[in-house]
């Protein structure tokens, strides 16, 4: 009966590849996005919950990254590895109790040779303890619209409730790069050497497949092998996420056929898809810190939206989403995505706001490691024995993002795919009267070194006229709210193409916020950053 129980809650598409393969059999996931305007190519089973294995590490990398960005660790800061830390099962740097490594070799010793030691030497740095670092690991996931991921470890290694699905990895790939850039060159790292050893990047593609610059593999048994993979060629840019391959070898090969694929049916026009805004977050010392980069592309989903729900173990594939709503996710600490998707003429929108962590006095706390054999702890390890797969059970819970689906013809997978309606974005918003629009930002030109104290931005987008239709719609939904705030339009470069962000100054941290709760009640993204 139990065995029974199992295979009904596999999917037809895992059942088959079970009965073809007779052996290893991990649960198959996958996904192709259109980096530059969210449009997904492919999916199979990319709601389904996944275990990360070492593409936890992405969001152990991207916390860091934070840190570095606000200047709260720099690149020759020194980590000091505790007992818990050099306990960690292999994959391993070897660092002993009191090793200390700088965060530039210990990013380093993540991208290649996927250390969990050093993992958790992050981890500890930053937060005080892994357990402490993990909470804050799956904060940041809910922030950036990954409301499917629980993080229980900074490494990956097996834990039953540390889960993900390969659409969240993807908003993940995205997120890291567009708000990083500078850090996320590091993905691209082909070998790494520590104490006279050289430690080569598991990631085959790198060097071997053009435009591959990144970004993470990642196996447990548990899992199977995964890899998420960064593509720029042609001026084309996708982000692939292929999870539960029978091998490393099967895995890079399923890679290259969904690149090959689909690279062609990317665009090559411009980043069209910015995010609009993420929600503020509180932090253990109440700042905010604005980010310097604008934020990634992502799309819509048709799901019921609510905040961040708690994860049921490991479901069988969802309904693949498309429109919905923009979510009010709980408080969290780094970034949260939120998007507007489509209509053919719709523009997007951008923006960005971070607020640091108090960091904590080192608390060596080992990490415990739920409903796990001893023969499962290995991460990273191409020569470990296979286990079982993995038996389903499907979840309803919802994500906070939107996804814009592909056309029929080039998107794959079981996944019933619910009808969408269009999604407002920026050029939908009605034009202003030329009087109300040079009132809206008669202080555009202001430096904004000369606006202090607190600001709201509610988008960004390609033409500044659209950023003033922003503004003015803000004023005419929320005008109590900001009644005293001081419209403003920026522009901000990415790449090749200005962006134009929606601003309001002249707030406290407390009108801000109430400006922002305010302006999302009505269905205005928001967020509030200290200039």
């Amino acid at each position: 009966m139990i065995t029974a129980l199992a295979l009904a809650s596999v999917t037809p598409a895992e059942a088959a590849r079970k009965r073809k393969s007779g052996g290893y059999n991990p649960p198959y996931a996958a996904i192709v996005v259109d980096a530059k305007n969210g449009r997904v190519l492919h999916q199979d089973s990319a709601d389904a919950h996944r275990y990360p294995a070492s593409l936890t590490k992405i969001m152990t990398l991207y916390i860091l990254f934070e840190e570095l960005q606000r200047g709260r660790v720099k690149l020759d800061t020194p980590m000091r590895a505790t007992a818990n830390a050099a306990a960690q099962p292999p994959s391993k740097l070897g660092l002993r109790p009191g090793d200390v490594i700088t965060a530039e070799d210990a990013i380093k010793a993540l991208v290649t040779k996927s250390a969990n030691d050093v993992a958790v030497v992050i981890g500890e740095h930053i937060e005080g303890s892994e357990s402490a670092f993990a909470r804050r690991m799956t904060r940041t996931a809910r922030a950036i619209g990954m409301t499917r991921t629980t993080f229980r470890n900074a490494s990956g290694l097996p834990d039953s409730e540390q889960k993900t699905t390969a659409r969240d990895l993807a908003v993940l790939a995205r997120t890291i790069q567009e708000h990083y850039p500078r850090y996320f060159a590091y993905f691209s790292t082909r070998s790494f050497s520590w104490k006279g050893r050289v430690h080569g990047n598991h990631n085959k593609l790198l060097g071997r497949v053009p435009g591959v610059n990144g970004i993470k593999t990642g196996f447990i048994r548990a899992s199977g092998f995964n890899l998420s993979t960064n593509v720029e060629r042609d001026g084309r840019h996708i982000v692939a996420v292929v999870m539960g391959g029978r091998s490393g070898a099967s895995r890079d090969a399923r890679m290259r056929d969904l690149i090959e694929e689909y690279m062609p049916k990317a665009t090559r026009g411009s980043y069209t898809d910015d995010l609009v805004a993420r929600a503020e977050m509180p932090s253990t010392t109440g700042s905010i810190a604005a980010a310097k980069v604008p934020l990634p592309v992502a799309a819509p989903r048709d799901v019921i939206m609510a905040s961040a729900a708690a994860v049921a173990p490991l479901p069988a594939a969802a309904p693949a989403p498309r429109a919905a709503a923009i979510p009010t996710p709980a408080p969290i600490l780094p970034t949260m995505a939120v998007t507007t998707a489509a209509a053919s003429a719709a523009s997007s929108a951008a923006s960005t706001a971070t607020r640091p962590l108090a960091k904590n006095p080192i608390d060596i706390v080992a990490s415990v490691h739920r409903a796990v054999t001893p023969a499962a702890l290995s991460s990273e390890r191409s020569d470990a024995t296979p286990g079982e797969a993995l038996a389903l059970a499907n979840t309803t819970t919802t994500p906070a993002m939107r996804w814009v689906e592909g056309p029929k013809a080039v998107t794959a997978g079981k996944a019933a795919v619910t009808s969408a309606q269009p999604v407002a974005a920026a050029a939908s918003v009605p034009q202003v009267a030329p009087e109300a629009r040079a009132a809206a930002v008669a202080s555009a030109n202001v430096p904004e070194s000369v606006r202090t104290g607190w600001l709201i931005q509610v988008g960004a987008t390609d033409d500044p006229s659209k950023a003033e239709n922003l503004l003015q719609r803000a004023q005419s939904r929320a005008s109590n709210a900001l009644s005293r705030a001081e419209p403003f339009t920026e522009p901000v470069q990415k790449g090749e193409q200005t962006l134009y962000r929606a601003r309001f100054a002249g707030f406290t941290e407390k009108t801000a916020q109430a400006a922002c709760k305010a302006l999302k009640n009505r269905d205005i993204a928001c967020f509030a950053i200290r200039n």
